[in-house]
């Protein structure tokens, strides 16, 4: 009897051991789109809408940092999902070795902290194009999770934004990269090409269309109406079955985006029961607060089903971990009739978007506006007949052809800020010096006083 209860003992500790050390992983991020209000998917997502903290690792030209800023992005073409802030927690009661290896077919893991032990090359070229069925993403860290009891403290303490301090806000492990890098966990983020399931569309200004085409249950939608500086409301929230359509009409009250408590804590709620813990689940809302909650914009909020998660960024984690969670809210935004309105009556009055054009979605926008007037307001360059550019590319001086009168001419990087402006007749064929301009995409906008014009400028 002894001798089975020494036994039985024994196994109770080692059973008890085994579990004091399981390793549990929680994933929580954001796959941003843009819609038009017909639902119709806009391109162009690859500005940032601020400045990550400067010690955040990025590809050359991904980036908006002071580091880079005169050099501007690289140009990226059929950019329709960003994907923003995936973190990766760590639980853990012993100090371990982990290796994270993460795919994203079809994109680019462009931005991560700490420092990664490998992964996908920097795209080259002068612009990047994510319509390119060959593209994978891809990024690897050699890690240590820390003991909770470590010594070691946050590599990263001063200036750090709310954005970034938000998802640190868990009781979590540090995680240590191979380089020396402590951090409350692993970062990273990127751009991409690929549809998402779920649809959307304005009947009118006051109802919203949305269906789910997939075969898969949405757990959780959260339609936000932020269109007002000064109010905001939810129109509807809750599930949306496989293959389900609902039509949502526009909400009826409207408050201060910092009273919608009951709806808020409704949002926490499906999150938790999604998998993420408390801490978790307040760390994503905070570091949504200023970015989608208190900015303007339509926007509906869905939490992605697991399995489709898991094909749209498939993740290894060594050793395997016992428990792993994955919550990824895709946001959903949409431009509503109005602003829409806003905008083509803008472009027809000025020839260009200028009021826009430090917003992250300026080049959305201005694909929006060519489908909406039937025409293209930035024009491909046509030697054949009317207004050209020659040679285009171009490497030191610049022609204008087809032109005469007297003309203004106004010449725009990628970020809409003006690199040239000038006044002349055009009588004669006139030649600009541009060898000074960065590598990149331009656009040189051509008025006689009656009529304007944008063409679309390469310089080499």
């Amino acid at each position: 009897m002894k001798y089975f209860v020494a036994i039985f003992t024994t196994f109770i500790l080692l059973n008890c051991a085994a579990n004091a050390q399981t390793l549990t992983v929680h994933e929580w991020g954001t796959f941003t789109t843009l819609h038009g209000s017909t639902g119709n998917t806009l391109s162009g997502l690859y500005f940032e809408e601020e400045q990550l903290p400067n010690f955040v690792y990025h590809f050359p030209g991904f980036s908006p940092d002071p580091a880079i800023a005169t050099n501007g992005y690289i140009p990226c073409k059929d950019v329709t999902v960003k994907m923003e802030t995936p973190v990766l927690y760590f639980y853990s009661t012993v100090e371990r070795p982990v290796q994270v290896h993460v795919d994203f077919p079809m994109g680019a893991i462009s931005q991560w902290y700490p420092n990664r032990s490998g992964g996908e090359v920097m795209p080259t070229g002068s612009s990047v194009n994510f319509d390119d069925r060959e593209r994978n993403g891809s990024i690897d860290w050699k890690a240590t999770v820390l003991a909770l009891n470590t010594t070691e403290t946050l590599t990263q303490t001063q200036n750090i934004p709310v954005k970034w301090d938000a998802p640190r806000q868990t009781n979590s492990n540090l995680v240590k990269n191979d380089q020396g890098e402590v951090e409350k966990y692993l970062f990273y983020r990127g751009l991409a090409n690929f549809s998402l399931p779920v649809s959307v569309s304005f009947k009118n200004e006051g109802l919203l269309k949305i269906t789910n085409s997939s075969n898969l249950d949405i757990p959780y939608i959260y339609v936000y109406d932020h269109s007002d500086m000064d109010s905001a409301s939810v129109w509807a929230s809750g599930p949306l079955a496989a293959g389900e359509t609902k039509i949502i009409s526009r909400a009826t009250k409207y408050y201060r985006e910092d009273n919608l408590i009951p709806e808020y804590y409704d949002f926490l709620t499906a999150l938790k029961i999604a998998g993420l813990n408390q801490s978790e689940a307040l760390a994503l809302l905070h570091t949504w607060d200023e970015g989608y909650f208190q900015t303007t914009g339509f926007k509906i909020f869905w939490i992605v089903p697991r399995s489709m998660t898991d094909a749209i960024l498939p993740i290894t984690i060594i050793p395997k971990p016992d428990e792993l969670q994955r919550v990824l809210v895709a946001k959903t935004e949409i431009l509503t009739p109005d602003f829409e309105k806003q905008l083509v009556s803008y472009y027809t009055a000025h020839g260009n978007l200028d009021d826009w054009k430090g917003d992250r979605y300026q080049l959305a926008y201005m694909q929006r506006v060519d489908e909406l007037l039937g025409i293209n307001a930035v024009k491909e360059n046509d030697p054949s007949g009317g207004i050209s550019l020659a040679p285009n590319p171009a490497s030191s001086s610049l022609h204008i052809r087809g032109a005469s009168g007297n003309l203004s001419v106004t010449i725009r990087n990628i970020l809409g800020e003006t690199v040239m402006s000038l006044s002349e007749n055009m009588t004669k064929i006139s030649e600009f010096d541009i060898h000074t301009f960065r590598s990149g995409i331009y656009f040189v906008t051509i008025t006689d006083g009656v009529h304007r014009q944008t063409l679309k400028l390469v310089k080499r």
